[in-house]
């Protein structure tokens, strides 16, 4: 949560130009806002540890975007 900035009732209130048409309210959109460095001090662990963690949670986002439905494929040409 704390690599990608979300927050319990969504992160797109940073202000209007977020989310113009509420699409996204108490929703998160990832976004990494602290360098690798910056996550490392905060929970006191090594580059590699975290990286691990991280690249853990890549796969899990990974596995779960998977089983979204795919947009329709525009192949009239």
């Amino acid at each position: 949560m704390a690599n990608y900035y979300v927050k319990r009732n969504g992160n797109c209130d940073l202000s209007r130009i977020s989310d113009p048409h509420g699409e996204f309210v108490g929703k998160n959109v990832l976004i990494e806002r602290t360098t690798l460095n910056e996550l490392c001090s905060k929970f006191n662990k090594s580059a590699d540890e975290c990286n691990e963690i991280l690249a853990f949670c890549r796969r899990k986002l990974f596995e779960h975007r998977i089983r979204r439905p795919h947009p329709h494929l525009d192949d009239k040409v």
